[in-house]
């Protein structure tokens, strides 16, 4: 084996453990994102019962 291919395999390797980095950090901010939307959605129905209730308490 000489050099060449020694070099072919590691940039082989470099180069797949750069795909999955990016794969890993792609389905993490997926992830962030998908968190934040379902607690943006929570925060706002939380806002709506008490828009409701004051309401309410204000009749």
């Amino acid at each position: 084996m000489d050099l060449s291919e020694h070099i072919w395999k590691i940039r082989g390797i470099f180069i797949r453990l750069k795909n999955e980095t990016v794969d890993l950090l792609g389905k993490i901010c997926l992830l962030i994102l998908f968190i934040y939307q379902h607690f943006k959605m929570k925060i706002y129905l939380v806002c709506v019962q008490f828009r409701k209730r004051s309401l309410f308490e204000d009749r």
